[in-house]
């Protein structure tokens, strides 16, 4: 597995298109007007790393690591080989996180870039809470591969996974504003909202044990009912 997952990082890393994304991305950030005060600055930075991730890097990352090769029936010769299927299921996920990892990494480093040149004076404290945020919404992304992976590999369709995976950002808004409405904890417990309660705790010092509960209980989950579903499935070898 470790040899598939090189072989394709570095086979998505020959594509231009991820650089083009990227490289819109980190203009994107780094052309927004600088905020008098820092915490604004922090907002600021919160919700682009949010927006732009959510756009810029879960579609492109998801599209270059199964739409071309789905086309190519790269997996199915791969598997065809004798690569158990959990493997191939894992190694792909594990692409999407290498990836909008390197991704989201560069747009932290464009952001002290950024404040350097605008002489924004953050504090080490929230230039590390900078770092945490995205490592937040890069976990968030990574859970968002993983549920929509179970309709990528149980439909073997990668326009399905694609819809599956864009629909996760309209969920969880929906999830929100249920909860406003009905006052029940229903986004609180969902993906994103187990995240967020983590990040939080975080900030005033508390354990994340939210986040460990989102990781086993979502990724975890959402692996486990792919390859059920995978490993039943026939495929053209």
């Amino acid at each position: 597995m470790r040899k598939l997952v090189k072989a394709d990082v570095r086979r998505i890393l020959r594509k231009i298109v991820i650089y083009v994304f990227a490289l819109l991305m980190y203009l994107i950030l780094f052309i927004m007007q600088n905020k008098d005060d820092p915490s604004d600055q922090m907002d600021m930075f919160r919700a682009m790393v949010e927006f732009l991730g959510n756009f810029l890097v879960l579609v492109p990352v998801y599209l270059t690591v199964y739409g071309d090769e789905m086309k190519a029936g790269t997996m199915q010769c791969v598997i065809g080989r004798g690569m158990a299927r959990i493997k191939v299921v894992i190694g792909k996920l594990i692409d999407c996180a290498i990836l909008s990892g390197l991704m989201l990494f560069g747009l932290v480093l464009v952001f002290y870039l950024k404040n350097y040149i605008g002489d924004v004076n953050l504090t080490p404290k929230q230039n590390e809470i900078a770092l945490i945020y995205t490592v937040i919404v890069w976990i968030k992304l990574v859970g968002y591969y993983a549920i929509a992976g179970i309709m990528l590999f149980a439909t073997w369709s990668s326009s399905l996974g694609l819809i599956t995976t864009i629909l996760l950002l309209f969920v969880r808004v929906g999830l929100q504003t249920l909860q406003e409405k009905t006052h029940l904890g229903v986004y609180d417990k969902s993906y994103s909202g187990l995240l967020e309660d983590g990040y939080n705790d975080i900030l005033i010092g508390n354990f994340p044990w939210q986040i460990i509960v989102a990781v086993v209980v979502y990724i975890g989950g959402a692996l486990l009912i792919t390859y059920k579903l995978f490993d039943r499935k026939e495929l053209d070898l």
